[in-house]
């Protein structure tokens, strides 16, 4: 086993402890991360069920991220086949019919997503919340991505994005989440060492 799937390992255990005390309570039982780097070409990600990580890998599901870098929120697609797998692999959990969700924001090098999957679909009180948690995560990732650079992948798909002839309008949003609501109370993902 390579020294990036050792630390995917770690960083699911931890995703998993992360979810069940921060996000559970609100029905949500799988919280992804992941940060692009459309300027290197490079891809974080901070998974919570390595089994589906390895399989959207290996399955070249990671080609997907192309067409959900659409910000805002958005709802997976069901008649899709990234849905149609993640959902296979989800019966074989005992889940039946996930919400699945991409929470996606534009920064200066590129996008960040957090996708989620609960049993509903978020009412209004539930989103602020997540956006915290979406914030808190974010700066936990670029500290995850400095002391160990391993966890980051090559972008392949990066050159088929297009990005517009006219640049996004500018939001609150513009730069990596860390740098917003430095205030803000939500619990971090626990470092190991």
């Amino acid at each position: 086993m390579n020294i990036h799937h050792r630390h995917m390992q770690q960083i699911t255990q931890h995703m998993q402890a992360w979810t069940q005390t921060h996000l559970a309570h609100i029905g949500i039982y799988e919280c992804n991360y992941s940060s692009l780097n459309m300027q290197n070409a490079q891809w974080i990600g901070l998974p919570m069920n390595y089994q589906w990580y390895c399989a959207y890998l290996e399955q070249g599901l990671d080609a997907s991220l192309v067409d959900r870098l659409k910000r805002g929120t958005h709802y997976w697609n069901q008649k899709e086949l990234l849905y149609k797998k993640y959902h296979y692999f989800t019966q074989s959990l005992g889940i039946e019919n996930p919400h699945r969700l991409d929470f996606t924001v534009a920064t200066a090098c590129g996008f960040e997503i957090l996708t989620l999957s609960c049993d509903h679909k978020l009412r209004a009180a539930e989103y602020v919340y997540v956006q915290h948690a979406f914030n808190s995560l974010s700066a936990t990732a670029q500290h995850l991505a400095v002391q160990h650079p391993q966890i980051s992948l090559e972008f392949a798909y990066a050159d088929a994005f297009q990005r517009p002839q006219q640049p996004l309008p500018q939001t609150s949003r513009s730069k990596p989440l860390a740098s917003y609501h430095q205030g803000a109370t939500t619990p971090q993902l626990k470092q190991s060492h």
